[in-house]
C-alpha cells in the first residue's frame, strides 16, 4: 500500500528534493529550503533539522541524502555535511575541494564512502564539474589541500552510488564504474546523460535525460 504525507501529516515543505532510509528505517526527506524532515514510520512521529535551513547561504538545497550506518552524507547547495543520527547532529561540513577554495561557491550533488574515502560530485556552476576524493584516515578535511580533484572525460559527474561492492559515477556522458584508481566507461550506456542511478540487492536502476 501507499501513504501521502503533506503539510497537514507533519512536512515543513512539500518542496521535497532528497530522501534515504537509515539503519532503523526512518525516512529522512530534505528540501529546496534546506529544511530535513526525519519519519519514524512504525509511530508516525517526526522530527526535523533545520541547521541548514538557518544558514545565511543563498543555495540550501538539500541535493542527496546516503546513508551509511550511524552517518548520514547531506549534499547541499553550499558543499557537503556530515550528520551523526545517533547524537542527532551535524559534524563538520565541507565547502572546499582542492583548487575549489577560496571565494568559490561550491555545490555538491552527490557524495559517498568508498574504500577509506570520502568521495563527493562538486561543482562551482560554471565550468568546474570534479569528482572529489578524500582519505577519511586524515584528522581534517576542512581544508581544501585535503581534497583531490578527478575529470570524468569532461563529463558533468550527477551522482555517485555503490553496487556490488563498487563506486559508480552517472554523468552527463554515461555511467562509469571505479576500477583500483582508474575511472572506466560503462560501453553499453557510453554517451547517454544520465540523471540518477538507484541500486537495489542486485539491480542498478538508470534514470537518464531524453
Amino acid at each position: 500500500s501507499t501513504t501521502k504525507y503533506t503539510s497537514a501529516d507533519g512536512l515543513q515543505s512539500t518542496n521535497l528534493t532528497a530522501v534515504a532510509v537509515d539503519k532503523n528505517g526512518d525516512v529522512w526527506t530534505g528540501t529546496a529550503a534546506g529544511i530535513i524532515h526525519v519519519l519514524t514510520p512504525a509511530t508516525g512521529k517526526w522530527r526535523y533539522v533545520t541547521d541548514l535551513a538557518s544558514t545565511n547561504q543563498t543555495n540550501k538545497r538539500i541535493n542527496n541524502i546516503a546513508s551509511y550506518g550511524d552517518t548520514l552524507l547531506i549534499s547541499s547547495g553550499f558543499g557537503l555535511s556530515v550528520f551523526r543520527i545517533s547524537r542527532f547532529q551535524f559534524g563538520d561540513t565541507y565547502t572546499k575541494f582542492g583548487s575549489l577554495s577560496g571565494s568559490v561557491r561550491v555545490s555538491v550533488a552527490s557524495a559517498a564512502i568508498y574504500k577509506g574515502k570520502l568521495w563527493a560530485t562538486v561543482t562551482d556552476g560554471l565550468t568546474t564539474h570534479r569528482i572529489a576524493q578524500a582519505s577519511l584516515s586524515l584528522p581534517n578535511l576542512l581544508p581544501a589541500e585535503a581534497w583531490t580533484l578527478q575529470s570524468l572525460g569532461g563529463t558533468t559527474p550527477n551522482q555517485l552510488a555503490l553496487f556490488n561492492s563498487k563506486l559508480y559515477a552517472a554523468t552527463s556522458g554515461g555511467l562509469f564504474v571505479l576500477n583500483d584508481s582508474v575511472w572506466n566507461t560503462v560501453d553499453s550506456l557510453s554517451g547517454r546523460n544520465i540523471a540518477a542511478i538507484a541500486p537495489s540487492s542486485n539491480l542498478l536502476g538508470i534514470v537518464d535525460v531524453l
